[in-house]
């Protein structure tokens, strides 16, 4: 627990701390070289939350204040916890607790007694055979709870929300004849205790109490988790896999006579994954790792699970080998799907702009196309807006996340459609101020104009909310590192992003206000654009991150394969010039528009209307893709129900910048053929969303094969009923309504593929088993 209870201790103290031990850090919410791996500019320090938080692009890492600690100093966390400790001016062996106060009456109780803890022996884990010290109460403390008498030395568990550990929700006390009680008021259900020991985080076990766990932890130097009974270990499944999502969760099953420690055991490992590893008792003997090590002592005990963790590890590793085999032969049989969205519209000066840049940089031309468009709609949605056919105003302004890998001259691709907008709005204010200063000995309080700040390449929360307090609520995220929407979506740090503002700022005609007590926040109608083309991983950020808050239905994404390994450098190809100079103009002219008009909301833009035919051809399209997002159907997952259903606004935002490109800047009114295009680059990227879901295991046939595969990982056969309980909890068909029948048409589908089959057991009970 010492490494957990010092970085409590450190929070809202780390400037100092980094100071007095040799890390040099900037102010916060500025920008300096990183400690660890240098540069100008790139380590950016926000102390979220008084954690010590950090981001830099150069390492693309998120830290909190103990992280930078170890990675500054290459030590392990426990030589950093020492080392923070030591810095607060803590004794690094007293162990005292502490834990965030609340005031809230139920806590009360536990906040009192954990500032009379001390870390000391305990008679009960002696009793266990665990020679550790741990949190007890101190020789001055002394408690009653339903009769029994928690006095000194009784051991003390802080009971933490698992979705929230800076929320403590009571305290268990253990007294030395072993008797347990939970504090009044406090909250069990979703609630653990967590035990830091040590730097391996390949492994973490879970298990009911605290010897069991303790018994794991130490013995395979990890950190471990209470769940306190059986029935909460599937509760907290899915948030510890968040805690740690690059660990193997080990379940520490109890073996009970009416096997409910293994049947909770392996219902937490179908929602989070891991191994569940039970006590290697003779048929008659119950228990759990702590009395399995109570007869096998130290050595014997490691042994023996380690030896069960290799076992249970290769076999994982052939079922997953065999669900490739099922997996490949699904891929085969399934079309892959190539985007074209140029073909849409090729005379459109985006796209023919887009093809130059492609061929200059050797670089994939529907990425670049896809890209450039959404640069453009920056400028675009910065003077323009289109109408529903009831007149409320949307943003033209994208959301694009696509993906290349490393020297594939994604920087150039981005820059050579950002320079031109940069320079042309910072004209624009130029020569605006120049004409507002001739007249400023007639008018005294003529004001000049503060340039757009057009594009930020990295933004946290501060800098966001700075960002739109200065541009009125109009913002664009522009760049070719993951770190910018790693960054505004959270996904950098620990804690939350900007989702509001990113959902609100999508039609741009949504109410955020993101004042915070701890600085000047925003509070309006954004509005605007975020293009990110970074290497491979972005668009798992934006589905891991954001899948079920609504912004990841929001971006077009595209991820084409890559030119690596077929460019020829032998053939140097150049920009036509002629097409830049064009679009440099033509964003020229929309800086112009957007210095007269000034706006601070999307109503105050000039509008475009959609004419009556294209409003049909909008109509035609989504009563196609109406029947598909029923249950069950190819479209019923969240993200695609989510995106589908939007496909009307990407209609209209991109309707209006093909209008736009075209030249017919003069009129407002975007004709039936424009709509049509639109809607056919709208239907490719949708369909490529589709596509990649799929390939990552979310949606589709093999997604709902995979799923069930899993169900018989640690269990050979299963009735159909069990199948349809375990499964209805996971994607795909979490996010279903009628699950069973889904389930259900699935298991039947790999009956008839010969991938399942129906047996019956020893008591005529009809099974399903992975076919042979």
């Amino acid at each position: 627990m010492f490494v957990s209870d010092v970085s409590v201790a450190a929070r809202g103290r780390w400037q100092s701390i980094f100071s007095s031990v040799g890390i040099d850090v900037p102010a916060q919410g500025k920008h300096s070289p990183c400690p660890i791996c240098g540069g100008d500019d790139r380590f950016h320090f926000d102390d979220q939350d008084g954690r010590g938080t950090s981001y830099c692009r150069g390492c693309d890492k998120g830290r909190d204040g103990l992280t930078l600690v170890m990675d500054a100093k290459n030590i392990s966390v426990t030589e950093a916890a020492k080392m923070v400790s030591e810095a607060m001016g803590q004794n690094t062996t007293s162990g005292a607790l502490t834990v965030k106060q609340h005031g809230n009456q139920a806590n009360a109780e536990a906040e009192r007694l954990a500032n009379s803890v001390v870390w000391g022996e305990s008679d009960y884990l002696k009793s266990k055979g665990i020679d550790s010290g741990f949190h007890t109460l101190a020789s001055n403390c002394t408690t009653m709870i339903a009769g029994m008498l928690f006095e000194s030395g009784s051991l003390y568990l802080p009971v933490y929300s698992a979705d929230n550990l800076d929320t403590l929700v009571g305290a268990q006390l253990i007294n030395n004849k072993g008797e347990k009680a939970f504090l009044k008021g406090t909250k069990k259900k979703g609630s653990i205790c967590q035990i830091k020991n040590g730097d391996d985080i390949k492994y973490v076990v879970i298990g009911e109490g605290l010897a069991t766990v303790l018994t794991g932890s130490l013995l395979l130097g990890c950190d471990g988790i209470v769940a306190f009974d059986a029935g909460n270990l599937p509760v907290v499944a899915s948030q510890i896999k968040k805690m740690y999502p690059s660990s193997c969760l080990v379940w520490l099953g109890d073996r009970d006579k009416n096997s409910k420690g293994y049947n909770k055991a392996s219902e937490a490992a179908e929602i989070a994954g891991g191994i569940v590893l039970m006590p290697d008792f003779n048929q008659d003997q119950y228990g759990d790792w702590n009395d399995y090590h109570q007869l096998h002592g130290d050595d014997n005990t490691r042994e023996k699970m380690i030896s069960l963790l290799e076992q249970k590890e290769s076999e994982l590793k052939h079922d997953l080998d065999t669900k490739r085999c099922v997996i490949s032969e699904l891929d085969n049989d399934t079309n892959s799907y190539v985007v074209d969205i140029t073909k849409h519209d090729e005379e459109n000066l985006i796209f023919k702009l887009a093809k130059s840049i492609a061929n200059a940089a050797k670089f994939p031309e529907q990425t670049t196309a896809l890209c450039t468009l959404a640069i453009f709609s920056s400028a675009a949605s910065s003077c323009y807006a289109v109408d529903y056919q009831d007149g409320e105003p949307l943003s033209i302004g994208l959301y694009v996340a696509a993906e290349q890998p490393a020297g594939t001259a994604k920087s150039r691709v981005i820059k050579t459609s950002r320079t031109p907008v940069q320079k042309e709005f910072y004209k624009a204010t130029c020569k605006a101020n120049e004409a507002i200063e001739e007249q400023a000995e007639q008018d005294e309080n003529t004001g000049t104009h503060e340039p757009l700040t057009m594009f930020v390449t990295n933004a946290t929360s501060a800098s966001l909310d700075g960002l739109l307090r200065k541009n009125n609520g109009f913002f664009n995220i522009a760049s070719a590192e993951q770190g910018a929407v790693s960054s505004v979506l959270g996904a950098s740090h620990e804690g939350a992003g900007d989702n509001d503002v990113l959902l609100s700022a999508f039609t741009g005609t949504d109410y955020v206000n993101s004042l915070r007590a701890s600085r000047d926040g925003y509070a309006g109608m954004p509005w605007g654009s975020i293009t990110v083309l970074a290497q491979d991983g972005t668009i798992n950020t934006i589905l891991d991150k954001t899948g079920s808050q609504g912004i990841a239905e929001r971006f077009l994404m595209l991820a084409e394969p890559s030119y690596i390994g077929k460019r020829d450098f032998s053939v140097s190809n150049s920009i036509d010039h002629a097409l830049l100079d064009a679009y440099t103009s033509l964003v020229g002219d929309m800086a112009t528009l957007n210095t007269a008009l000034s706006p601070s909301s999307i109503s105050e833009l000039k509008r475009l209307q959609i004419c009556l035919s294209g409003w049909e051809c909008i109509s035609d399209y989504r009563n196609n893709v109406e029947p598909l997002l029923a249950d069950g159907q190819k479209y019923s997952h969240a993200i695609l129900r989510g995106a589908f259903s939007k496909c009307d606004i990407q209609i209209m935002k991109i309707a209006a910048l093909l209008h736009l490109a075209s030249g017919k800047d003069d009129s407002v009114l975007i004709g039936g053929n424009t709509v049509k295009a639109a809607i056919g680059i709208v239907n490719e990227l949708l369909l490529n969303l589709y596509n990649i879901l799929e390939a990552k295991g979310i949606v589709g046939m093999k997604a709902e094969y995979i799923a069930i595969l899993k169900v018989f990982d640690r269990q050979s056969q299963r009735t159909e009923r069990q199948i349809i309980q375990s499964r209805g909890r996971v994607e795909p068909f979490s996010s279903l309504n009628n699950k069973s029948d889904a389930i259900r048409n699935a298991i039947n589908e790999m009956i008839s593929a010969g991938l399942l089959a129906k047996v019956k057991d020893g008591n005529g009970v009809h099974q399903i088993v992975p076919a042979s």
